[in-house]
């Protein structure tokens, strides 16, 4: 574990969620926010929207140790929205969701973030509403699915 440094968190045009989000040993507060300013209504906000009952002041063990798989997703994503990019670019954002959560979660995020672009890598057979365009990877090359 690193003793010092700087973490140069800023907020910008892209965010990336990768499949194993990073969380560090703190407060959620501290993973929602990097050390920036932000209310704690807003913070409260973003976590009901990712249906998290958890309080800000939870410590959290390195790397979420004990939070599940979806927990991390979601605050990592909490996090990533709460910076407010344009692009957002996701690895399985949804691979530790079950498949009404994960869906909910995309329905929140075209619905509230219209203006925000939603790049989804995933290993799925179904593609909620709201994509726009599915591409398709395959031995031969890339196919686009229709919507």
């Amino acid at each position: 574990m690193p003793k010092d440094g700087v973490l140069n968190y800023y907020t910008g045009e892209i965010a990336y969620l990768p499949q194993e989000p990073f969380l560090f040993a703190g407060s959620l507060r501290e993973n929602l926010t990097l050390g920036c300013q932000m209310d704690d209504q807003a913070l409260t906000d973003m976590l009901r929207d990712m249906e998290l009952d958890l309080p800000l002041d939870m410590p959290m063990e390195d790397g979420g140790g004990n939070l599940s798989g979806g927990q991390k997703a979601r605050i990592a994503l909490a996090r990533a929205l709460l910076a407010g990019p344009k692009l957002l670019f996701t690895d399985e954002l949804t691979a530790s969701l079950d498949q009404e959560l994960g869906e909910k979660v995309e329905r929140l995020l075209f619905s509230r973030y219209p203006r925000m672009a939603l790049c989804s890598v995933a290993h799925r057979t179904y593609v909620p509403e709201g994509y726009t365009a599915v591409l398709c990877l395959e031995q031969n090359g890339m196919r686009e699915v229709t919507v």
